[in-house]
């Protein structure tokens, strides 16, 4: 079935508008250099704008058949209560949209062919569902809970999902590849204010980043969780100086280890700084690197492996930024900011070479965000640019 009005307020298409001043011819044949850089593929930005609602892009997989699905909150609503979920091409053209009747927080790619999502309500309720590769849904789950935040495929093909009790517990839950619903687990703390934020299949089992808030000091640690099949705890680790540092992504590689990005407070800096964490198999930290703009706080969202580095998303002052960090020993490859792409929150591999980012901006300043969408070289680097000017409605 898909979605219902009753189930998710609106499924019906909602007006889009896509902006772009791009030259879209592109050099002939991909050259690429001793770093990994492609060029001689095409760049472009996009801006896609919602007819009478906000949006803020949260999270983003490449489909199945090599274009983008995009999550995040705001559409009809304009509010941070209500979601959306997007595709576009490979180009970043829209495909399809629909507003969803409750903020969504993050994708997943599914065995199946389409994909897992996850986000809560206002009632409050965790939501989880399964849906196809044209958004209609296969089963969904609605859990007690305040905050659902982060989902991801098991080892065997079970969804899972991760986000904050009632109570501001951590939790995390199991559904079968079938919808069933196999277990929902809350992992006891001195606080109750706790949350997870993201989780990824590890072994058997699976590891979970978000923060958990120190009753002594007052503030907030990177937590790190390891539980087994059943979602029972095996282990936990906090990481940072204890003055309001979150874990936003989490990735496990059995050759790397454990990797986790996120913001973290520093004394040096004065600020939260974009952090990115390398974690053994035994819990044992193996590096931090932090690094921020000129002031203000800035955050690392989302992040790719690719062969021994790893591209960082975030926000810098304010501004979308993409790093790379080399996990060998945890140095900043380069780091590019891209002025008025807003607040960036989402990276993936574009499948001809390069990156895709997406983040929200009020770049017209109307007081409605749109989703910012731009295609770059595998070194973060531009040769066409997208200027946001004479937003026009696209029925």
């Amino acid at each position: 079935m898909r979605f219902s009005i009753q189930a998710l307020v609106c499924i019906a298409f909602c007006s889009l508008v896509v902006l772009t001043s791009c030259d879209e011819s592109a050099p002939t044949g991909p050259d690429q250099d001793a770093t990994g850089a492609i060029y001689g593929d095409t760049t472009w930005v996009r801006a896609i704008e919602h007819v009478s609602g906000s949006l803020w892009p949260r999270a983003m997989v490449q489909a199945h058949d090599q274009g983008f699905v995009i999550v995040g909150l705001g559409g009809v609503a304009n509010d941070t209560s209500h979601g959306f979920i997007l595709k576009v091409d490979d180009e970043g053209y829209p495909l399809w949209y629909h507003d969803v009747g409750f903020g969504v927080h993050d994708i997943v790619q599914h065995p199946s062919g389409g994909y897992a999502i996850v986000g809560n309500s206002a009632d409050p309720e965790v939501k989880v569902y399964l849906l196809s590769s044209n958004a209609e849904v296969q089963w969904s789950h609605a859990v007690t809970g305040k905050y659902g935040r982060g989902v991801a495929i098991g080892g065997y093909g079970e969804v899972l999902f991760t986000g904050t009790s009632t109570g501001g517990r951590v939790l995390q839950g199991s559904i079968s590849s079938d919808g069933i619903q196999r277990w929902v687990r809350q992992y006891d703390t001195t606080s109750n204010d706790d949350r997870g934020i993201s989780v990824a299949s590890h072994g058997t089992g699976s590891v979970i980043t978000g923060e958990l808030r120190n009753q002594e000091l007052g503030q907030r640690e990177i937590l790190l969780l390891e539980t087994d099949d059943d979602g029972n705890e095996l282990q936990r680790a906090t990481f940072g100086e204890f003055l309001g540092d979150t874990g936003y992504r989490i990735r496990s590689q059995d050759d790397l280890g454990i990797l986790i990005a996120g913001g973290m407070y520093t004394f040096d800096a004065g600020n939260k700084e974009a952090a990115v964490l390398r974690i053994s198999q035994g819990f044992e930290e193996v590096f931090t690197t932090t690094f921020s703009g000129s002031s203000g706080d800035d955050y690392a969202f989302d992040m790719i492996v690719r062969n021994q580095t790893v591209v960082i998303a975030g926000d810098s002052d304010s501004e979308l930024f993409l790093a790379c960090v080399n996990l060998e020993d945890g140095a900043v490859a380069w780091k590019k900011t891209y002025p008025g792409a807003g607040q960036g929150c989402a990276i993936v591999k574009h499948p001809h070479g390069g990156l895709v980012a997406a983040g929200g901006s009020d770049s017209d300043g109307d007081g409605q965000y749109e989703l910012y969408l731009f295609r770059c070289y595998s070194d973060g680097k531009m040769d066409k640019t997208g200027v946001f000017v004479n937003l026009t409605p696209v029925q």
